[in-house]
């Protein structure tokens, strides 16, 4: 019984390493190649840094479509 809960703990930190932190929610202007799309992304993510002066406009720099 102990070595079944050895292999049990010993998976469940296997699942968990695993499925941690695959991909980061972190963007800045140059992911994005217009700023339409930059735009579309800030405003599904409040917060983040794409509008540096605040203004309500993400990467105002990027060419737009």
């Amino acid at each position: 019984m102990k070595y079944a809960k050895q292999v049990f703990f010993i998976f469940i930190a296997i699942a968990l390493t695993a499925c941690g932190g695959g991909g980061s929610d972190d963007a800045d202007c140059s992911d994005f190649a217009y700023q339409q799309d930059a735009q579309a992304w800030h405003k599904s993510n409040p917060g983040s840094d794409l509008d540096a002066d605040n203004d309500g406009i993400a990467c105002e720099h990027l060419p737009r479509r």
